[in-house]
């Protein structure tokens, strides 16, 4: 390209020939000025009108969050999994899918999606996992959710390659290894069924649901006494079987509902940190000023850190709001007791069990107090109760050694050994407890069966006095 001006000829360089045309041609021009802006999905708004003010606003920032970056897969996953972890499914799916059209290589949203459908929609919820496991093949939870689906379709083949697949992306896959144990105990190999259910007990120690299959695998094998041990174990443990799931995680973690925060104060409370609980229910009254039931937990957790004074406001506002509610009442009766007013402590434990009769915890402790008091009568029947009421119970060792030391102070030294003998089925290696029998065989008569146990009793480590041994041997030589 070249121009004469004033007879000179000027020479356009080749790097500006692009520049030029861009500047010079209309058609361009028009076309970058013009071109239609691609259309913006519409964001989900669930209604908020029911919502506590803290979910509201979070799901509110969250949209304006995509409002502001459209284009953004993170943005748009982001309020799917606030959407999804306050219960709004369906918004959340919406969100979900966005995101898997901005970002589609990222596995968590067809997961995610699959997740959020499970309950409606089973060969979407397949047909998503699968596309997800395409994405991520080393995703164990991916399997699980698969071969849950199949096995309530009962495709026990199908069922067992997921779990399979699941298991060999994880060892520690409890959930996995529970279900391959179902099903080979569907198919009658029971010797696997029992590995399986076997490694699941190990990885998920407190789910009671993987001892209930154990009980139908033992008895189906003819051994009885192992089906009793793990129907014991199904009662007792009440753990869900834990699925390291990061994905799911992060969704849950967004939810700040209250219901949520409660269940994390209630965590923290029972590990033991109770300024933590503090705080946490402190904050907890601020959203629900009228639920007795964080009046009443804070209340405890207060006692806990001998805060008595603020910790009976909190009891009595529970009453306020709910004047039958017999946690509250136990709650003020061990106040009481700590105070050594012992007997308004008896009085305000009747109140509670009058409402819950069958509160293991609201015997006890009164039995204790009746027994302080020399109400022997009564404490035993309280201690009684509490063994009627909790069958299976890890306690039974405690209670029965406490009713045989009331026995004991009863001169019914025949049911104070009964007693002994019970706790020491449960703890055959407390040498208190044979020491203890040891003397209420003593006065039974039966001498040999105290020095057995005193013996016993020494051998374990309990420092049996010598004067007691001493007279037993001088009764043995009469």
């Amino acid at each position: 390209m070249s121009m004469k001006r004033h007879g000179r000829k000027l020479t356009c360089p080749r790097r500006l020939l692009p520049l030029l045309m861009v500047l010079v041609s209309p058609s361009i021009l028009q076309g970058v000025i013009h071109k239609p802006s691609q259309e913006i999905p519409t964001v989900p708004d669930p209604d908020q009108s029911s919502m506590e003010p803290q979910v509201a606003a979070k799901i509110q920032e969250h949209r304006e969050a995509v409002i502001a970056h459209p284009s953004s897969s993170e943005s748009w996953g982001k309020l799917g999994m606030v959407l999804h972890a306050h219960g709004h499914e369906r918004e959340a799916f919406v969100c979900y899918e966005n995101a898997a059209n901005l970002e589609p290589k990222e596995f968590r949203w067809p997961y995610l999606m699959a997740r959020s459908v499970r309950g409606d929609d089973r060969e979407k919820t397949l047909a998503l996992a699968e596309r997800a496991s395409e994405l991520m093949p080393y995703y164990s939870p991916i399997y699980v959710l698969r071969g849950e689906l199949l096995e309530e379709d009962n495709e026990v083949e199908s069922a067992k390659e997921q779990y399979e697949k699941a298991v060999a992306n994880d060892s520690r896959c409890a959930p996995a290894e529970a279900g391959l144990g179902r099903l080979y105990l569907l198919e009658g190999d029971l010797e696997a069924s029992l590995r399986h259910l076997l490694r699941a007990a190990e990885l998920s120690e407190n789910a009671g649901e993987i001892h209930g299959f154990l009980v139908r695998v033992y008895r189906r094998m003819g051994d009885m006494d192992r089906a009793k041990e793990e129907a014991k174990l199904a009662r007792e443990l009440t753990g869900q079987m834990a699925l390291r799931d990061p994905v799911m995680g992060d969704m849950r973690a967004e939810d700040v509902s209250s219901v949520t925060q409660l269940e994390q104060a209630m965590e923290v409370d029972d590990a033991g940190d109770y300024e933590k609980a503090e705080t946490m229910y402190r904050r907890l009254l601020e959203i629900r000023p009228a639920d007795t039931n964080i009046h009443e937990r804070l209340a405890t957790t207060l006692v806990h850190q001998n805060e008595l004074p603020e910790a009976w406001e909190h009891y009595e506002k529970a009453l306020d709001i709910k004047p039958e509610n017999p946690g509250a009442l136990y709650g003020l009766g061990n106040i009481l007791g700590l105070e050594k007013n012992f007997d308004e402590s008896v009085e305000m434990y009747r109140k509670s069990l009058a409402l819950n009769p069958d509160h293991m915890p609201t015997l006890v402790n009164m039995a204790n107090v009746l027994a302080f008091l020399g109400q022997l009568d009564e404490a035993a029947g309280a201690f009684q109760k509490a063994l009627d009421v909790a069958p299976d119970s890890s306690d039974r060792f405690t209670l029965h050694q406490h009713l045989a030391r009331i026995r004991v102070r009863q001169g019914e030294y025949e049911r104070a050994v009964t007693q002994f003998e019970a706790a020491l089925e449960s703890r055959p290696d407390a040498g208190e407890v044979h020491f203890g029998l040891a003397a209420a065989l003593a006065d039974t008569g039966d001498f040999q069966s105290a020095w057995n146990h005193a013996e016993e009793a020494r051998k374990l480590g309990f420092a049996v006095p010598a004067a007691f041994l001493s007279a037993l041997q001088e009764r043995l030589k009469r």
